[in-house]
């Protein structure tokens, strides 16, 4: 079992570094204005991703949502 720990290791790296499915990206970023009025408004990203939830059908975490929006002002 201890023989094998490196290899586990690697693997939870792996996914780590390859972060989250670019499916799950690509549906937020489709949805980006909503988000960004909604944002503009006050709103947090909490509601945010609830709002996502209920209207789209799109589970993302606060977090994620946090994540990517630090990402997309970096890059504007």
């Amino acid at each position: 079992f201890d023989d094998f720990s490196h290899l586990r290791k690697a693997n939870v790296a792996a996914l780590i570094k390859k972060g989250s499915t670019p499916l799950l990206r690509g549906k937020i970023l489709a949805y980006w204005g909503e988000i960004k009025e909604l944002k503009d408004t006050g709103m947090g990203f909490r509601p945010i991703a609830l709002y996502l939830s209920k209207t789209r059908k799109i589970k993302v975490s606060p977090t994620y949502l946090a994540r990517l929006w630090k990402e997309v002002k970096a890059n504007d």
